[in-house]
């Protein structure tokens, strides 16, 4: 059934293939390849194709951070500042809130994510530190560290290189000595594969497909990652025996489970336990289920890593396409089939009573303030602007574009969507960053802030934008228009 369902959704969209691993407790039960790993000439996709799974490397920069704390080498709380002296970055609160290593890892650091530049480079002879040179106009804090959230690819490469500091070698050879060995991820590189050697999945985009250029990422420790479905059947199984593989134990169970939580985000201290931790994240379903993983994409490649530690079972897959509806479904007929005949584990949890100060201080309108990009953040406002308003049992959230979402009431200040186990929004005051009144949002494991503001700025920056947008698409008309009244005059 589930092979059945993976073909069909592969073939609707148009995906070429996939790379499959499923794990029950300490067994890969299942390791599977569909479709083609490449269309011409064709090649077809087993479970033996190295497939692109992007940010899903990350999680081997924490890893290794981890292990380090444990052998003394290395602290979550230590500065920035003081594990790289006189590497390039700005944050003008770091007398007070310095940078720290888990805010790297927990990307509260404030840092832009990878400018335009730094993904538009493909040199596979550059060192991590050239990368981060490459990019370090990004290196500066928009607010606070370890309050907001906003995803940043620089982030595990800093703390990477901090790595290769403590180990004197680099951060590729300490990977494969304390976790691809070990582990089993016997194919496993963060280099190009060499195809005559290797089965290797080529990348595509849209429909029909087109070939999409192999990506050298130029911070390889942020999403470099080739691997086939044995080795991620091999991570996930490591995962999910709580860091011991084959009675040996690589990780304490306690360092993997800090990974997994976040602790310092304001949505971790706002009481909210889904959200990103160390390059691994925590998301709530509508099913009752609450997810440990990670899902990384490139150009033409997406993966989802996902594990219920809980219930000691894990899957990860690998498509090379970059179509992420594809992804979603197949995310839940893969999650469908590893969760028939278990239970949540969490209670479902009562609704409880709304109070009145919570209905009349948080009622309104709000804007988005950790977008991923700063240059980007005016569009991240107009588009993602919503309206909160309350029931008697809970509450809606109503973007301007897009669909509603509605969540009832935990506590006074947190809520869940229905068929959550867990709360993933709640009510803040940061007064940290001069927010009276604000939004913690993990519902999809990374935690999205939102600031309160008047209806009048609300509607007044999406009638302005409109208004620009006209301008352009009138100035646009007046352009074309002018071309064609000279093509006209000279026939």
């Amino acid at each position: 059934e589930l092979e059945a369902r993976i073909r069909h959704v592969l073939d609707s969209a148009k995906v070429p293939g996939m790379g499959l691993a499923i794990v029950r407790h300490d067994s890969i039960v299942y390791t599977g390849g569909f479709g083609k790993a490449r269309l011409a000439p064709p090649l077809a996709a087993t479970d033996s194709t190295l497939f692109r799974i992007g940010s899903t490397s990350k999680a081997f920069v924490a890893l290794t951070a981890m292990a380090l704390v444990r052998e003394g080498k290395l602290s979550l709380d230590d500065k920035l500042s003081d594990r790289l002296p006189g590497f390039y970055y700005r944050n003008r609160w770091e007398a007070t809130d310095p940078i720290l290593v888990k805010h790297l890892l927990e990307h509260t650091s404030g840092f832009d994510d990878n400018s335009l530049m730094g993904y538009a480079t493909n040199k596979p002879e550059l060192t991590l530190e050239q990368g981060l040179q490459l990019d370090s106009a990004t290196h500066v804090s928009r607010w606070r560290p370890g309050t907001h959230v906003s995803y940043c690819n620089t982030g595990p490469a800093i703390v990477a290189l901090m790595i290769e500091r403590i180990e004197g070698k680099s951060f590729e050879q300490v990977v494969q000595e304390r976790w691809f060995d070990p582990i089993g991820m016997r194919t496993a590189t963060y280099m190009r594969p060499d195809t005559t050697k290797f089965s290797v999945a080529s990348l595509y985009a849209g429909n029909p497909p087109a070939v999409q250029p192999y990506w050298h990422v130029f911070i390889r420790p942020a999403g470099s990652i080739n691997a086939n479905a044995h080795d991620m059947g091999a991570y996930v199984r490591f995962l999910v025996g709580r860091g011991t593989v084959n009675g040996v134990e690589l990780l304490p169970a306690t360092l993997l489970e800090r990974m997994e939580h976040s602790q310092t985000s304001s949505a971790a201290r706002a009481g909210l336990t889904p959200g990103y931790g160390l390059h691994l994240w925590r998301a709530a379903d509508s099913t009752g289920f609450t997810w440990t993983q990670h899902n990384g994409g490139v150009n033409g490649g997406l993966s989802d890593m996902s594990y219920l530690p809980e219930h000691g079972v894990g899957y990860a897959f690998q498509i090379n396409n970059g179509d992420g509806e594809a992804l979603r479904q197949l995310t839940r007929a893969v999650r469908a089939f590893v969760t028939r005949g278990l239970t949540p584990s969490l209670p479902e949890l009562p609704v409880a009573p709304l109070a009145a100060s919570t209905r009349a201080d948080f009622a309104g309108w709000y804007r988005p303030l950790n977008p991923r990009v700063e240059h980007l953040g005016g569009v991240e406002t107009i588009i993602n602007v919503a309206h909160v308003t309350f029931s008697d049992s809970g509450m809606v959230v109503a973007p301007l574009l897009g669909k509603a979402r509605r969540f009832v009431a935990v506590d006074s200040v947190r809520f869940r969507r229905p068929g959550e186990r867990e709360a993933t929004l709640a009510f803040v005051r940061d007064d940290a960053n001069d927010r009276a009144h604000g939004i913690e949002d993990v519902a999809g494991g990374l935690a999205n802030s939102f600031g309160q503001i008047s209806a009048l700025r609300a509607l007044g920056g999406v009638a302005i934008a409109a208004v620009g947008l006209g301008g352009l698409v009138l100035a646009l008309i007046a352009m074309v228009w002018g071309v064609l009244r000279r093509v006209l005059a000279k026939v």
